[in-house]
């Protein structure tokens, strides 16, 4: 397997997610809990997540506005953040005496690897990669809405082939449709 893969049988469901966030969040340092939280409820990469800045935030709106370097132009898409996850975000900047323009984490690549192995390793029992995260979040709302489109624009991903992996995942999640459609 090639360094940037990852097979979607090595993601974490969602339940399992949810219950690993229960526990990080009561548990572990609010910056290690936020940056779990952003990577699992905005489908962020993890170089988007640690260049956020204070700025990118919209409180108002709920939303978290990402650049995107493509091609040596950017673009921006935005992705809605849980209530609960705003709230920390709202804590952490007040504790750390955050200004508009500071980077949200300063923390290097590296460091927020090994913040995603452990806290994997702990609550997960076993270690996963922050991009499973992502793949885990696609699922999720893929599976939710049924949605492609979705999707796409969330992950800020130009086009569709990338996305066609995540297909083969939601079958489980349609199946009872497709029995009852047909059904004679």
């Amino acid at each position: 397997m090639k360094r940037s893969e990852l097979k979607l049988n090595d993601v974490p469901s969602w339940p399992e997610l949810v219950r690993a966030w229960r526990s990080i969040k009561r548990r572990e340092k609010t910056r290690n809990a936020l940056l779990w939280g952003l990577l699992m409820f905005s489908g962020l990469r993890l170089g988007e997540a640690l260049a956020l800045k204070i700025d990118d935030v919209d409180f108002q709106r709920g939303v978290i506005r990402i650049r995107q370097e493509k091609k040596r132009k950017e673009f921006l898409r935005e992705v809605v953040v849980p209530e609960e996850l705003l709230l920390i975000l709202r804590s952490y900047i007040r504790n750390n005496s955050l200004k508009k323009g500071d980077r949200i984490f300063s923390i290097s690549d590296r460091m927020a690897r090994e913040i995603v192995y452990r806290l994997s390793m702990k609550y997960l029992g076993r270690r996963i990669r922050p991009h499973a995260l992502r793949h885990a979040y696609a699922m999720r709302i893929l599976s939710r809405t049924r949605n492609l489109e979705y999707v796409r624009r969330l992950l800020g991903h130009s086009d569709y082939s990338t996305l066609k992996v995540y297909l083969d995942y939601t079958v489980e999640d349609i199946k009872h449709e497709i029995l009852e459609a047909l059904r004679s």
